[in-house]
């Protein structure tokens, strides 16, 4: 633990708290209130607003989710109805007998007219070799027999599955899409659709000003969207995350696929329990547009139709509304928050300034003013309080008055009686002290060996009197601030080795170790008062040897940064126990009345020594823990010149003596000259 004498450093807030708090402070209340009111009303508006705002919001979304799916359930339908009758087409070829296609040759080209989206139809065995055909075009493009055998359509219906193809294009540059299916006797049926009819689908699909729809297949392409050039482009948007996420969720395995597709009454046939058929997201898609999606299944084709609608459009309205509601609570507000300042100021804040007013005059010191407000709501009871509290305190500070000059009189008398007492007991002491020495030495005649064991003690006794008068002496002067400072410039080691050589006997005496260390880096000179730096020393040297009974002792000077250095003083003492750390530093204080019977003195050392300390503009902490020891570390200036020193100072750049008084140093305040 560690205490220091220096005023304490007490919890602070963060520096930016700090900072707004004197900020706030530097305010008036009037200003403060009027800033709080606008802080309120500004919230409040804000709240208002943003609840209308996600309230419109709401149901704004709710009818564009409606409009949407409305609209995709309806693109769906259609595009289903038109894939199914198709597929019934070629169902119906399929199971026809080969001999009667042969035989009635009309067949087909009779279904490519009831059919306008079929350009090409074509029945195969399952050689590949083709049994019948039509196509309303200049030349087929299925019907090759070079390339029947190794198509992907022909093969797939070969292995019994319907196939949906990607959309391509012919010689001319015109998209299709090519469908086949597997027949009863293990051939085929395939035909070449015209996306004409389908993309007249989509184009019909139409909600708000910028809704639009599109169908994107299993591989990612899109097969049909308003704009045709985004198909004859063959664009592909597999890699993107809401196609992604859509054909994830939509999809349905080929088997239940067949099975709904199976059901040809027209309606659109419900998804097994638990599936999820319908996509939603916001994203920016491939035109890179910010839009809201939906994406539902065509059942029985592997695609999903994406209907979209840009994000401006389906939040236009919540636009608007924020808006609308944002001037009007604005305007509403500012009203509201002019009246509350108006009715505000005629209710507290002037009869608050009133107050103030009158409490600065009492502050000042014009007790006998009174506050004219005699109201009976709080602030007229504040006044009248304040009126009570300024008679009252000019009676009590007439009588505070009277005990400060009495209790200064009676400090006065203690400090000079302590003077006056200390100085007439120095000299009887001297006169014995010196008489006793000189007793010793034979000068008055040869003594026994009992007499110079007596007057031994007579010397002991003497000396310790005489420090204990010097102690209070010295403690007189500083609190009457009678000491002024001796500035000299000197090697602080050689100091400091000197008073440790005088302890030196104590400790031999004691069987404990005095050690002395120098930090290399510890300047040659230093400009400090001597006597009081070698007083400090003493006074801590002293005491670490007279409480300590075994161990050692350690003095360490070091250097601590361009502008201190330092003297720790350690023992392996007695210690401080922790609630007394605190008290260690004041005049006649000790840690408790045995340590007084059991070692003596008055308690003055360390007050003395933090009082020094103190004049030569340096600190003093404690470490100590019962029983394990003490540590004090004194930390001065290297001068008292001036503390921007940046190296240790050598003889030349000072003055060989310098007197600090009162004019000179403010921790002397007071002082007079020495």
């Amino acid at each position: 633990m560690t205490v220091s004498i220096n005023p304490p450093n007490t919890a602070l807030p963060s520096r930016r708290i700090e900072r707004w708090r004197i900020l706030l402070g530097r305010l008036s209340l009037r200003t403060r209130v009027r800033g709080m009111m606008a802080l309120v009303t500004v919230v409040s508006v804000l709240f208002v607003v943003l609840s209308v705002t996600f309230f419109v919001y709401r149901i704004e979304q709710d009818v564009w989710r409606a409009r949407q799916q409305e609209a995709a359930h309806g693109a769906t339908n259609r595009v289903e109805a038109f894939l199914r009758q198709v597929e019934q087409s070629l169902m119906m070829i399929a199971y026809l007998d080969p001999v009667y296609l042969e035989d009635h040759a009309e067949t087909l080209p009779t279904l490519l007219e009831m059919h306008p989206a079929l350009i090409e139809i074509l029945r195969l065995d399952g050689t590949g070799e083709v049994i019948a055909s039509a196509y309303n075009t200049a030349s087929p493009v299925l019907a090759n027999t070079f390339t029947i055998p190794q198509s992907s359509w022909f093969l797939a219906a070969l292995q019994g599955s319907t196939y949906l193809g990607d959309v391509q294009l012919d010689a001319n540059g015109e998209p299709y899409l090519i469908i086949s299916a597997p027949t009863h006797d293990g051939g085929a049926i395939a035909t070449r659709l015209d996306m004409t009819l389908l993309w007249e689908v989509v184009n019909q699909v139409g909600f708000g000003e910028t809704g639009q729809s599109y169908v994107v297949n299993q591989n990612g392409y899109i097969v049909a969207h308003p704009d045709q050039s985004v198909v004859t482009a063959q664009t592909i948007i597999a890699d993107r995350p809401e196609v992604q996420a859509a054909l994830t969720q939509t999809m349905f395995s080929l088997a239940v696929r067949d099975t709904l597709a199976a059901d040809a009454d027209g309606s659109r046939p419900s998804p097994p329990e638990g599936s999820e058929t319908e996509w939603r997201g916001t994203y920016t898609n491939f035109q890179g547009k910010m839009v809201q999606g939906m994406a539902l299944p065509i059942l029985g084709s592997g695609w999903i139709i994406l209907t979209e609608v840009t994000r401006s459009e389906a939040t236009s309205a919540t636009q608007l509304a924020a808006l609308t509601m944002t001037g009007s609570l604005f305007v509403l507000g500012i009203v509201i928050y002019f009246f509350l300042v108006i009715s505000l100021q005629f209710i507290a804040l002037t009869p608050l300034e009133i107050v103030r007013n009158g409490a600065f005059r009492m502050g000042q010191g014009h007790l006998d003013e009174r506050i004219p407000i005699e109201t009976q709501d709080e602030i007229g009871a504040l006044a009248r309080e304040f009126n009570h509290m300024a008679g009252n305190l000019q009676q009590t500070i007439k009588e505070t008055e009277l005990l400060a000059q009495k209790a200064n009189e009676a400090n006065a008398f203690k400090s000079n009686l302590i003077s006056r007492v200390s100085h007439e007991l120095r000299n009887p002491l001297g006169g014995v002290l010196g008489i006793s020495e000189m007793v010793q030495l034979g000068v008055f005649g040869p003594i026994s060996e009992e007499q110079e064991a007596a007057m031994s003690q007579i010397v002991v006794s003497a000396e310790y009197l005489t420090k204990l008068v010097g102690e209070l002496l010295e403690q007189s002067r500083l609190e009457r601030g009678r000491v002024a400072l001796d500035i000299t410039r000197f090697d602080p080691q050689a100091v400091i080795e000197r008073i440790v050589k005088i302890s030196q006997p104590a400790a031999d005496e004691k069987g404990i170790d005095l050690v002395l260390e120098a930090d290399d880096n510890l300047p040659s000179l230093v400009i400090l008062d001597q006597g009081k730096l070698e007083q400090v020393i003493a006074n801590l040297v002293s005491n670490a040897v007279k409480f300590t009974q075994t161990g050692e002792v350690r003095v360490k000077m070091q250097s601590e940064d361009h502008e201190y250095w330092s003297i720790r003083v350690t023992d392996t003492g007695i210690g401080i126990p922790k609630e007394a750390q605190d008290q260690v530093f004041e005049p006649f204080r000790q840690v408790d009345e045995s340590i007084t019977r059991q070692y003596g003195g008055f308690g003055l050392g360390l007050s003395i020594v933090s009082h020094l300390t103190a004049l030569m503009e340096g600190s003093i902490t404690l470490e100590s823990e019962v029983g394990q020891g003490s540590c004090f570390t004194i930390r001065l200036p290297y001068s008292l010149l001036g503390k921007a020193q940046t190296k240790p100072l050598a003889p030349e750049d000072v003055p060989a003596h310098v007197d600090l008084t009162a004019a000179t140093h403010p921790l002397t305040e007071g002082v007079v000259l020495k």
